[in-house]
Order: C-alpha cells, then structure tokens, then sequence
C-alpha cells in the first residue's frame, strides 16, 4: 500500500494530495502510489490486506474517491465506514447496481442522501 505511504510522507512535509483515488483490488496493477498529473494519488487496497488493519488516518481533511474493482460490496462498504471515521473533507463511494451506478457522498463525516446515476 505504497499509496497510504505516499500521502504520509506529503502529509508530513506540509503538502497534500488535491485527492486520493482509493481501489479495493483483487490483483495489484502497479499503479498505487502513482502521482497523477492533477496532484491526485491512487492507492490499492490488495485483497489480502483486511479492512481492519489499514490505517486509514492519512485521509483527514482530503477528497477521497472509493471504488471496489472486485465487486465485493460488503469491503467496500467496510471500507467506507472506516474512512467516513476519519472525517475527510469529501468522501465519494461509487457502487455499482446493475446498469447504473449508486454514489454515496459524505462530507466531514455526515452522509447525504445517494444518487443513482
């Protein structure tokens, strides 16, 4: 989870990323901890690593974006309580229902209502 170190280490020299790309992922594809040319980091929470042991601390007060590549809505869910917790300024969770896709938002740590899109 090069990506957590990363936002660690622009965290503790003052900086932060404009985002935070998160991705639940079965099988690594050598993009986390990449910097984007918008100043945003993608970060890959692999399969064997649980929910429970990630320190999600690194994104207080930062946009996150949350995806699930895998499918598996109970992490992804998991994973988006424990990120909420931690109050990012923005939180967006894409799930996907069928043809179309859910977003849920929370802002500081308070939901607002979800949208199908």
């Amino acid at each position: 989870m090069k990506g957590l170190r990363v936002i660690a280490a622009l965290r503790a020299r003052g900086a932060r990323p404009v985002a935070a790309y998160v991705d639940l992922r079965s099988a690594a594809t050598g993009m986390d901890g990449t910097i984007g040319h918008l100043g945003g980091v993608y970060v890959e929470i692999p399969a064997s690593v649980g929910i429970a042991d990630v320190d999600w601390r690194v994104f207080h007060g930062l946009t996150v974006v949350l995806d699930d590549s895998d499918g598996n809505r109970v992490r992804l869910h998991q994973s988006a309580r424990q990120i909420a917790a931690v109050k990012p300024e923005r939180l967006t969770v894409n799930v996907p229902a069928g043809d179309s896709w859910v977003v849920q938002r929370c802002v500081r740590g308070s939901w607002l209502k979800a949208l199908t899109l």
